[in-house]
């Protein structure tokens, strides 16, 4: 549904989901719960200094059009309002760790590539633009480039240390133990996540940091329940111990995050098998041709590539923050 608030009365404008009318013609439709959202509004247009006065700081907020509504449920709200039992004062984020040992790194376009195969991951660290095995993940690799994350408050306003991490997320419920990761099947059909003896800490008693973030086969516990044609699988986290202390690594040599660490993770993926072929093999899967392109030149060195685009979305369990990232999976192809 949505509200248009544009002409002094409320209206509000309810369109079914294709689910919602499955169940209105079956007799069944009964609404039960709601949610509420705001993709649409950009909050960094308040004007607390507004020339007008303290009634237009936020004159544009209110008069942002709102979206219609949506059939596919999916398109309505992808960061829904939430609301809190207790005063939260700040919300965990979830960002991309690209410091610590083993982590991937983003490419100058913000992608993150995943070989298919050894060949393929041979053929890209020979490249010119990705000389580094940490640009690109293999699939199904359990060592090598993970994608790292963390969960934590990325502010600079909360001292970094462990008294705070459990003031203001372990005693909110903000504290992500779990991660769940949607992602198509047609692409990858597994997935790699964090061990229990996975380590995230720069102040041990040796005063060096100790990263090791291992990774271990996951288990698919199905359909993603908020992404039509996702699958959804869910990995543990380890308790992020990053924080600045006197003697120890200094923590912006190892945490991303500016504020006090709740966990962190990592993972890896393993592309459907149809799609792992080497060139040799002479044949390539349906899906880099639907999905994707095929024998694309992506560095100018005349070695060609079937590649495929595609977004990972992870969200923590506790705060219920999302981040997506942009993975290019790519198999060598002459």
């Amino acid at each position: 549904m949505a509200f248009l608030d544009n002409s002094g009365d409320i209206i509000m404008d309810a369109v079914l989901t294709d689910l919602g009318r499955r169940r209105m013609a079956a007799g069944n439709f009964r609404i039960t719960k709601f949610a509420l959202g705001d993709d649409e509004i950009d909050y960094s247009l308040y004007d607390r200094d507004a020339v007008s006065g303290s009634a237009y700081t936020d004159l544009q907020i209110l008069q942002t059009p709102i979206f219609e509504a949506f059939s596919k449920g999916t398109a309505g709200i992808n960061y829904g309002l939430t609301t809190m039992a207790n005063n939260i004062l700040y919300m965990p984020e979830i960002v991309q760790n690209q410091i610590c040992n083993d982590s991937a790194v983003k490419t100058s376009g913000g992608l993150i590539y995943v070989a298919a195969n050894s060949e393929t991951a041979t053929a890209l660290k020979g490249s010119s633009a990705l000389s580094d095995t940490k640009y690109f993940l293999e699939s199904g690799a359990l060592v090598g480039s993970k994608l790292v994350i963390e969960s934590g408050i990325n502010s600079t306003d909360v001292d970094s240390t462990v008294a705070n991490t459990g003031i203001y997320l372990s005693n909110q419920g903000m504290l992500d133990t779990t991660f769940a990761v949607d992602f198509d099947s047609d692409v990858f059909g597994g997935l790699q996540g964090t061990t229990t003896n996975s380590r995230f800490n720069n102040n041990n008693s040796s005063g060096r940091d100790e990263v090791n973030m291992k990774l271990r086969n996951t288990g698919i516990q199905g359909g993603s329940p908020d992404r039509s044609g996702q699958v959804r699988a869910k990995i543990n986290a380890v308790a992020n111990t990053v924080t600045d202390v006197p003697g120890g690594t200094p923590k912006s040599n190892v945490s991303a995050l500016k504020g006090p660490g709740g966990t962190a993770a990592a993972m890896n993926f393993t592309l459907n098998p149809a799609m792992t072929n080497t060139k040799d093999a002479g044949t390539t899967s349906s899906i880099w041709t639907k999905k994707g392109q095929t024998g694309v030149d992506l560095f100018g060195d005349g070695n060609t590539y079937d590649t495929l685009t595609t977004t990972v979305s992870v969200t923590g369990e506790a705060s219920g923050q999302t981040q997506q990232f942009t993975l290019k999976a790519v198999r060598r192809a002459s």
